[in-house]
């Protein structure tokens, strides 16, 4: 049982860092781009956020919670005692709050929001969400990656 949570929190791990970086690429790639791509790329972003990226950070936090609980309740809580343990635990988890309830809801209007006006402009709550989702995705990225981090190295 054991091995089966490991692989699942470590599969949703990829699929949360993995979406995250492929999701800022190309929102990069955007950049430059004219207002009729930026919105087909803003609506895959929504695709890309709640298909992968909201995945992995449900399979992640949901298998982190059960593994750590598996460690007391199996006698080794000394495990999870260590700094790095907690550092992980609790940058995962404010990570994983963070693209649940704030990235991905933002990615969803962003999606919802991207149509191009007439005048060649996106509308204005367009670049609100953007931000916002910018934002957010970005410090819960660097947490998830922290997270990993400690947990590997530390």
């Amino acid at each position: 049982m054991m091995l089966v949570v490991q692989f699942t929190h470590f599969l949703g791990m990829s699929l949360w860092i993995g979406g995250a970086l492929v999701a800022i690429m190309l929102a990069i790639k955007a950049e430059g781009e004219s207002v009729e791509v930026k919105a087909s790329v803003a609506r895959m972003l929504a695709q890309v956020h709640t298909l992968v990226i909201a995945a992995g950070a449900l399979l992640t936090v949901a298998t982190g919670v059960v593994w750590i609980m598996m460690l007391v309740q199996g006698g080794q809580s000394e495990a999870s005692a260590t700094p790095g343990v907690w550092i992980m635990e609790a940058a995962g988890l404010v990570a994983g709050v963070l693209v649940l309830l704030v990235a991905v809801p933002a990615a969803v209007k962003l999606g919802g929001l991207a149509v191009p006006m007439d005048d060649g402009k996106m509308l204005p709550a367009f670049d609100y969400y953007h931000k916002r989702l910018v934002r957010v995705s970005s410090v819960a990225l660097a947490l998830a990656v922290l997270s990993l981090f400690t947990g590997v190295v530390l």
